[in-house]
């Protein structure tokens, strides 16, 4: 059809970006993957707006007024002409609406908007316009922000059945099961609420049914209709609210939004905080990855509150958890350990893991008894213990790697050896090795934390003294630094060769990493390849092993190289060194001497923190280059179908079929089928126990614009918001943008070439992105709730990131 002139889209064809409501947009996405769905045709928000102003239509006008109008504008009978006679031949068709506000990520709203069926005529079509058109401008009109309302003027289908599906019950939700409704006919009686027909749960793992009905379609049509709404949620990567319809034997798709709301069963609180910003839950981890990581986690924190005496009463069951495979920690049972020393704060807690408070003031404090005090003696007694002897373990971990664990690994014949030497080398690796790297990592971070707690405790009501985030800024030779160092010092050596500069500023990143990777010569070659040589190491997503590292995948090196070439007036090496000046005189004009050692350890501390982290970053891309060896070996013997899949099976579970113990094939399966499902899940910071879960919700959502601030320093600037920072962005990102994202991890340390400021949705005092970004002296705010939705790319906005509060211009903070 002609869209120049009736300004509508037949469903799955051609239409352009935003014009249209999310529920068009989806069903619209739908058809073109292929999904049966009523004929329709999407007409665009312009086209409306168009319409209902030369029509002069007014929400206050009555009905029929509104019908009277539209007869009378030439405009819109030409147009449900033509629409009409696209959709030939059809019985009946159905108008709905399909506004800007319905059927989100964020915020849907099902059953508000009005919709009219049995429409055979321009007549008809008229007063359907009219009516749904009232309904939707009397209900946005009522709304805090603006809204657009676009059409969809589809089939009537009629069903012998309809009903709804939701891919995850929300009230008792279970990753691999099924929630069906239906009723015997139309979608009506459902929709209005009246008592349905049929209903049942079905186990696409096992795939089997529960709850069956005597008023069911066919079996046939059940596997059919389970498996197409499956394949709807892994379509879209999370949990969808489905509405479908059976006529005959065609199965069609109505509608699908996302389920905006899980109650997960629960007896403690459970929060992703450090899992999301430190890596390991900032994406859907692999089970082989996350059963390695909860193994460390595990063991070290069992171990922490035993040499603490911070024993939890009664101890967790499990100190770390998956909803939807993706990871939590017990925040119930850590407070309930941490809370029994004096001086306890809840809040301050909070604010260094970067949890967003869930209640008024500080929460728990922990005030003195007899009791307490001798608890808390001991507990301190421990942690001066280990304090005392931490940087000489820690050097002992490092130079265990690099004196033992990586050359074992190079002088491994990893090509030539057995299936069976491979198995061994993977279990010495993933159960002795990691578990004794990882101990001393998570043994530094403990310390840290409190450390951190006294140091904060310490500066508290002294008006005049610097923050704990000024006083533990710029310290020197930090690990994530050194390889952003090595490509600011790689892009000035290409800068003094102005041939070389315009061919690599010429080229696309991509065709920069396939001339690499082949091996063809091109200017400074040699140079980027000793730093990937020494580098390589690193990658986007450093707690996943799936991944490839810079070494097998140099895009990210090759995009900050290029985003320092078009920056040539940036001095990083004396940005930082600027940074060390300062930081000198902050710390030379502390009077305490007590104080003085106290912060000279604390910064020590967080440099070796950062360190560890690094080393274990090394360790993990050994493993990777294993694990990758053990997964050909075993597809050559014919265990697994790709040597990726390894990273589809926990680690006990790999080592048994190794040794030929088990067969895999159906586990793999089933973990990729959950990848796909939850992919793109908005996974909630914090689980609580559901009798108390919308008290703590109301009280994040009362913060505003307000977050942790965590490297001091004020800004003013346009906002450019990437919810996930990810390679091929870093060239679209502005110098001198303030960066509004998710969460940073040492990951994305190429994204803050000229960056001026950085907020994000997570993070917290102690993470990883506060650290780098005082290094950088790049003012910060974590753990704004809600900043990706109040926030676009292009707004002007100030913050302050030693109060932790920012303001778009004009608006208070």
């Amino acid at each position: 059809m002609n869209t120049a002139a009736t300004h509508a889209y037949l469903l799955g064809k051609n239409l352009p970006a935003g014009q249209a409501g999310p529920k068009a947009a989806r069903l619209h996405a739908l058809a073109q993957a292929g999904f049966r769905l009523p004929q329709a045709l999407i007409i665009p928000f312009e086209t409306v707006e168009k319409i209902a102003a030369a029509a002069g239509l007014q929400a206050g006008d009555a009905e029929d007024s509104l019908s009277d109008k539209l007869a009378q504008t030439p405009a819109f009978r030409q147009a449900a002409a033509e629409w009409l006679a696209a959709l030939q031949p059809f019985g009946s068709l159905l108008l709905r609406s399909a506004a800007s506000v319905e059927d989100g990520q964020q915020q849907t709203m099902p059953g508000l908007f009005a919709s009219q069926k049995g429409i055979r005529s321009p007549q008809q079509l008229g007063s359907a316009f009219a009516h749904c058109w009232r309904s939707a401008r009397q209900l946005m009109d009522k709304l805090p922000q603006p809204g657009r309302l676009s059409f969809l003027l589809q089939h009537y289908i009629e069903a012998d059945y309809a009903g709804v599906c939701f891919t995850v019950d929300p009230m008792k939700p279970v990753e691999h099961e099924l929630c069906i409704e239906w009723t015997v006919g139309g979608a009506e009686r459902l929709t209005s609420g009246q008592a349905v027909d049929g209903r049942l749960r079905y186990d696409w793992r096992t795939r089997q049914y529960k709850e069956l009905s005597s008023q069911q379609p066919a079996d046939a049509l059940l596997h059919e209709l389970a498996h197409t709404c499956l394949a709807v949620q892994q379509w879209f990567g999370c949990p969808q609210d489905i509405e479908w319809a059976i006529a005959g034997s065609d199965i069609y798709l109505l509608q699908a939004r996302p389920v905006s709301r899980l109650y997960f069963e629960s007896d403690d609180i459970w929060t992703n905080a450090n899992f999301r910003d430190g890596g390991i839950g900032a994406r859907l981890p692999t089970p082989l990855m996350w059963s390695l990581y909860s193994l460390t986690f595990e063991y070290s924190l069992t171990r922490f509150v035993n040499t603490y005496h911070l024993q939890p009463r009664p101890m967790p069951r499990a100190w770390s958890t998956t909803f939807f495979g993706y990871p939590y920690w017990n925040l119930s049972a850590t407070k309930a350990g941490s809370s029994r020393v004096l001086g306890y704060v809840e809040r301050q807690f909070d604010e260094g893991q970067g949890i967003i408070p869930y209640y008024q003031g500080d929460g728990h404090r922990t005030t003195f008894s007899l009791g307490r005090l001798f608890s808390s003696l001991r507990t301190l007694l421990a942690i001066r213990r280990s304090l005392r002897g931490r940087f000489a373990a820690c050097e002992r971990a490092r130079a265990d790697f690099f004196e033992k664990i990586l050359p074992q690994f190079e002088a491994f014949p990893l090509r030539e050896a057995s299936l069976r030497e491979l198995v061994d080398y993977f279990e010495e690796m993933s159960e002795r090795q990691l578990l004794r790297l990882y101990a001393s990592y998570w043994e530094i971070i403990y310390d840290n934390t409190f450390l951190s707690t006294f140091t904060q405790n310490a500066l508290q009501g002294r008006p005049g003294r610097p923050s704990f985030a000024a006083l533990t800024a710029a310290v020197e030779d930090i690990a994530h630094l050194r390889p952003l160092l090595a490509m600011w010092t790689l892009a000035q050596e290409i800068g003094r060769d102005a041939a070389a500069s315009d061919f690599w500023l010429g080229q696309s990143p991509d065709h920069l990493c396939e001339l690499y990777l082949r091996g063809q010569d091109f200017p400074h070659k040699a140079s980027l390849q000793a730093l990937l040589e020494k580098y390589g190491y690193k990658s986007a997503h450093e707690l996943e092993l799936s991944v490839p590292n810079w070494s097998e995948d140099p895009r990210m090196p090759v995009e900050t190289i290029q985003s320092f070439l078009r920056q040539p007036a940036l001095d990083l090496p004396a940005q930082l060194a600027q940074q060390y000046r300062q930081q000198a005189a902050l710390l030379a004009g502390i009077e305490s001497r007590r104080l003085r050692r106290q912060l000279a350890q604390q910064r020590r501390l967080i440099w070796w923190k950062e360190e560890l982290r690094d080393v274990s970053t090394h360790f993990y891309h050994l493993l990777r280059q294993l694990c990758l060896q053990l997964g050909r070996r075993l597809q050559e013997a014919g265990r697994i179908d790709s040597p990726l899949d390894v990273f589809y099976l926990d680690y006990k579970t790999l080592l048994a079929l190794g040794r030929g113990g088990i067969e895999a094939r159906e586990l793999i399966a089933y973990h990729k089928a959950r990848e796909a499902s939850f992919r793109h899940f908005d996974k909630p910071d914090l689980i609580f126990p559901s009798a108390w879960a919308s008290q703590g919700e109301a009280v994040t959502a009362e913060r505003g614009l307000r977050g942790i601030g965590v490297s001091p320093g004020s800004a003013v600037g346009k906002a450019w918001v990437i919810p996930a920072l990810e390679q091929g962005q870093l060239e679209n990102l502005p110098a001198g943008s303030i960066l509004v994202t998710a969460y940073l991890n040492p990951a994305h340390i190429a994204f803050f070439a000229g960056l001026r400021a950085v907020v994000t949705a997570n993070g917290g005092l102690l993470s990883h992105g506060a650290i780098m970004c005082r290094e950088l002296g790049v003012p910060a705010v974590f753990g704004v709730a809600g900043v990706l939705e109040k926030i676009r790319s292009g707004d002007e906005i100030e913050l302050d990131g030693q109060a932790g509060w920012i303001a778009l211009r004009g608006q208070g903070g």
